[in-house]
């Protein structure tokens, strides 16, 4: 439904140029509550937060669940600073616990922004508020950052350096080894 929802936005704003912005949120420490509470515990967290994130949302939005810990919520009508409203929205109910049947939970998310562009493509924008995401994870939990061509630039950046260490150990390690590994 999400699939569908966001490329009828996308061409209905290419034909009428209202803006539509895509959130992505992350739960945080998802992984520390599966290993460490349970799975039937992470369940609960997930249905919980699905629930309050629904109390958030206009009928207008589409609210999905990727997989995993991975939200998204498409706004049509807005623009950057209205979407930006929206996540410190979410963030703000956040900070109040959820009411699980294994007790009271804390969920934090990490949210980043997309607005889309005039020539995206249905996977665009879902790339770059992915990356707004993980520029949020980075900066520290609980919060958002909207996307910006920087982001891209530096995550490039990242990627390319990782790569080249990883290259640099697997030749230092063969010279001093004799084999590769």
């Amino acid at each position: 439904m999400f699939l569908d929802r966001r490329e009828h936005a996308l061409a209905v704003s290419g034909r009428t140029g209202a803006r539509i912005s895509l959130l992505y949120l992350d739960l945080d420490d998802f992984k520390s509550i599966n290993d460490n509470l349970g799975h039937s515990v992470g369940d609960e967290v997930l249905i919980g937060l699905s629930r309050r994130l629904q109390t958030l949302v206009r009928t207008s939005d589409t609210l999905a669940r990727l997989g995993g810990d991975e939200f998204v919520l498409l706004l049509e009508g807005t623009t950057a600073d209205a979407a930006a409203i929206v996540a410190e929205k979410v963030l703000q109910h956040l900070h109040e616990p959820l009411d699980l049947p294994s007790g009271r939970r804390v969920a934090r998310v990490s949210i980043g922004i997309a607005v889309a562009e005039d020539d995206d493509q249905p996977g665009d924008l879902l790339r770059r508020a992915d990356i707004a995401m993980y520029s949020a994870k980075r900066l520290g939990t609980h919060g958002y950052r909207v996307f910006s061509d920087g982001m891209h630039s530096s995550m490039t950046a990242r990627m390319e350096l990782e790569s080249e260490l990883a290259e640099a150990f697997h030749r230092e390690h063969q010279a001093t080894y004799g084999y590769a590994m």
